[in-house]
């Protein structure tokens, strides 16, 4: 059994857990994806425990025996809430329709290929879009919009933004090609997708998808809104800002990990989760995010001439010592050296500190102010 994702009840405090997962019938000797729930209750120190045994809320049907062209690699699994129901991503397990079958996909008598809509409590459930090869990464963003990413065959990996009722038209169109070629068998001309919904963005080459989240703007405020999906091929995650469904521009952000799982913690930290089993955190540093904005353009330029000295392992060094630097008359007549006491004092008033001084500041609050000493003193051990 393969978990694919876990998603706690949309309760103040969730006193359910839902898992999608792999599931072997052994004495049907088949497969099916199924999702999972059990009760919980928490204790005073907010840990959860369990109250039942696991119950199966669903099963995909039908149940598929391992052979050709079973590929459990396909198998989606993700887990996200719309309005009350559970969505889950099915992956078409490699019944793509190359032998003259009908494609599961685009078959509404089977499961897989699709988001399906589920009850959480009943478990009844139907087709919500359909056209789908292997839907690794699923989100319900602020505003409502369902976003979806999906892998292609060998190019065309998808993000798809979720329309009920719509059909995304794997594997009739694609803009990915067999593998070792340069063309699919069923759309060789890979011009559009024709009749069938089109990709909010197609990557190509591939790039591997898996999760995909809505960023908060808490540690991150200008990506406030974006999409951040996360790649195993290209050991990257991949920042999406968009605007009334469509994509603005895509930045890689580079990891060197095979990105497996991300999540957002409350306070707004990135937490990433690799193939290796390598979990990686990322925040935004306040200290040098203030250093950078109201230092680094005079003291470390990226181009042009410095208007003032660097600043590198500043604190225990003589004032106005840099060599080859011209300093104000005040300041070289400052004696001692950079301190905490020092800093504070001629950041706070450089005017009071050393009479006559070039230096002046723009917009420096007392927060701003303490995180750019905390950053000047963390540089200079």
């Amino acid at each position: 059994m393969r978990v694919t994702d876990a998603l706690f009840a949309q309760e103040p405090e969730p006193r359910h857990l839902y898992v999608a997962h792999q599931y072997w019938k052994s004495t049907d000797r088949c497969f099916t994806i199924r999702v999972s729930v059990i009760d919980l209750s928490w204790t005073v120190t907010g840990e959860p425990t369990s109250k039942s045994e696991w119950r199966t809320l669903f099963d995909s049907q039908p149940c598929i025996k391992p052979a050709e062209p079973f590929d459990d690699s396909e198998t989606g699994g993700r887990l996200a809430w719309a309005d009350g129901s559970l969505l889950v991503t099915v992956g078409d397990h490699g019944f793509a329709g190359l032998n003259g079958d009908t494609p599961h996909s685009q078959n509404d008598d089977v499961d897989y290929g699709k988001i399906l809509k589920i009850d959480p409590v009943s478990g009844a459930y139907s087709i919500f879009s359909r056209g789908h090869r292997n839907a690794q990464g699923l989100t319900v963003a602020r505003d409502g919009r369902i976003w979806s990413s999906e892998h292609g065959p060998q190019g065309g990996d998808e993000l798809n933004l979720i329309v009920e009722g719509e059909n995304y038209g794997w594997p009739y169109v694609t803009y990915g090609t067999s593998y070792g070629s340069n063309a699919w068998p069923l759309n060789p001309d890979g011009q559009n997708h024709g009749s069938y919904k089109e990709p909010a963005f197609a990557f190509v080459p591939s790039i591997a998808t898996s999760a995909l989240i809505e960023i908060s703007g808490n540690q991150f405020p200008r990506w406030d809104g974006d999409l951040l999906l996360s790649s195993l091929r290209t050991r990257a995650l991949f920042r999406i800002r968009h605007k009334e469904g469509r994509v603005i521009y895509v930045e890689p952000i580079g990891l060197g990990e095979r990105v497996r799982d991300l999540t957002q913690s409350p306070d707004g930290r990135i937490v990433v989760w690799s193939d290796a089993g390598v979990i990686i955190e990322l925040s935004r540093s306040t200290m040098g995010s203030a250093f950078n904005r109201f230092c680094k353009g005079c003291h470390a330029p990226d181009f042009g001439a410095a208007a003032g000295p660097t600043l590198n392992n500043i604190v225990g060094r003589n004032i106005a010592s840099v060599s080859g630097f011209a300093y104000s008359p005040s300041l070289l007549n400052q004696r001692g050296k950079w301190t905490e006491a020092s800093l504070n004092a001629f950041l706070t008033d450089p005017e009071s500190f050393a009479p006559g001084t070039t230096m002046k500041l723009i917009g420096l609050d007392e927060a701003s102010r303490e995180a750019v000493i905390a950053y000047l003193m963390e540089n200079s051990k």
